[in-house]
């Protein structure tokens, strides 16, 4: 079994919120490390959107995005309840929204994941190489470097105000001990408009196992203008 598992995003099915998301943060995972609950925050971020009553993180933060708990078995989307809607669609009352949080973490009980053993989210820090596009990125535990991707990216005319976007890229593990592992990093093509000021950057999220010996890493494809933000993500199969 891979170190990293893989998430298989069909175009037929519509977006989920992993698909969509903004933020990712550990939740518990199951003893047997084949279960990992989520913390999902997702969806476009528009500048016109509301603020809604009782979207505040756990760290007292305001969001204005939508929030899930998604639950994947060996990298699979098993179950995924969606706590609040994204304020562009409509906000969730604080009441349906205490009523779905209880029936997932019962839910959670059910399946086995430990919440008060979430693991945690490694720091990841980008830098970009003195010449060229070529972009560095390493996920630290602590004062350990863990994972390092290297991205080059290509950036193309693709009609009126629009880019196409392409990369290549590698990525090295570096385990505690043992030799470490590396390969290359596929990531598909994107474009992206430069009406509004539009932008666009490529980020990841790596997530590692209470006891540190797995790991999940999501790219993010971070795409902005003036009306706001809205993301592509995807959990990588690095082998």
């Amino acid at each position: 079994m891979p170190f990293l598992l893989a998430l298989a995003l069909t175009a037929s099915s519509p977006p989920q919120p992993l698909d969509q998301a903004e933020r990712i943060q550990p939740v518990g995972w199951s003893a047997d490390q084949k279960r990992v609950a989520l913390r999902v925050f997702f969806g476009a971020e528009a500048s016109e959107a509301e603020d809604c009553a009782g979207y505040v993180d756990g760290e007292g933060k305001k969001f204005r995005t939508g929030l899930a708990l998604v639950v994947l078995n060996e990298g699979a989307v098993e179950h995924t309840f969606v706590i609040q809607r994204p304020p562009m669609d409509s906000c969730t009352s604080v009441v349906d929204a205490k009523a779905e949080l209880g029936a997932a973490k019962a839910k959670l009980d059910e399946l086995g994941i430990d919440r008060a053993a979430p693991g945690r989210s490694l720091a990841v820090k980008r830098e970009r190489a003195k010449k060229g596009s070529t972009e560095l990125f390493r996920a630290t535990d602590g004062n350990r470097t863990v994972l390092e991707f290297s991205l080059s990216v290509s950036e193309s005319d693709d009609g009126v105000d629009g880019r196409r976007v392409t990369t290549k890229g590698s990525w090295k593990r570096l385990p505690p001990a043992g030799v470490p592992t590396s390969g290359t990093l596929t990531l598909p093509p994107t474009s992206y408009s430069l009406i509004m000021a539009g932008s666009f950057r490529y980020d990841f999220t790596v997530l590692a196992s209470p006891a540190g010996d797995r790991l999940l890493v999501f790219s993010h494809e971070r795409h902005s203008n003036m009306r706001g933000s809205w993301n592509v993500s995807r959990l990588l199969d690095l082998k």
